[in-house]
């Protein structure tokens, strides 16, 4: 008889374009990510939870000072998601949690000094749409595992900046692994 739950894991990588804006202008910035991402899957259930470990980088340009700079984060966001493991489309919504983990300075403008070096909550929403097919891969751990690949979308509004919020949008493929006696 199938577990009644089990965990899924997987890889994640691709792009995020975050929108800022700061005093009288706005700016984008674009980045790629890279992350590993796993859950706990609930056969009773239509829910489940999940959590990924991204790490993101991105260049942002100051306008006012016509100079760009490069900065990596490590976001950890927390979520619950619609549809078991072998659903193709999922939803997703939760909490997220950021860090500037790169060494940087102050960026000096003519209104005030902006502080990279502090941690950051923010909102999770997003959808997964699986179009991979899943194939059985004999393993020397055990039980088949079998994987699917599709993308990801996610709107993100992480806190980067003391009073001032960013709109980020990305595009992720995401490989999952999963026991292939669950049914």
């Amino acid at each position: 008889m199938p577990a009644r739950s089990y965990w899924q894991w997987g890889v994640k990588a691709g792009v995020a374009n975050a929108w800022l804006r700061h005093d009288q202008y706005q700016h984008a910035h674009l980045g790629p990510t890279l992350g590993l991402t796993g859950g706990r899957y609930f056969r009773a259930s239509r829910l489940s939870f999940g959590a990924d470990l991204v790490y993101e980088q991105r260049r942002l340009l100051v306008p006012t000072l016509n100079a760009a700079t490069t900065f990596s984060y490590l976001t950890l966001p927390v979520y619950v998601r619609t549809g078991s493991a072998h659903d193709r489309f999922h939803l997703l919504l939760g909490a997220s949690f950021s860090s500037v983990i790169s060494p940087v300075a102050p960026i000096s403008t003519t209104t005030q000094d902006w502080h990279f070096h502090h941690q950051d909550w923010g909102l999770v929403a997003g959808m997964e749409f699986r179009v991979g097919k899943s194939y059985p891969i004999e393993t020397t751990l055990g039980p088949l595992l079998r994987y699917g690949i599709g993308p990801t979308v996610e709107v993100r509004n992480p806190r980067y900046y003391e009073s001032q919020s960013t709109v980020l949008v990305g595009l992720t493929a995401t490989v999952l692994f999963h026991p292939a006696v669950i049914e």
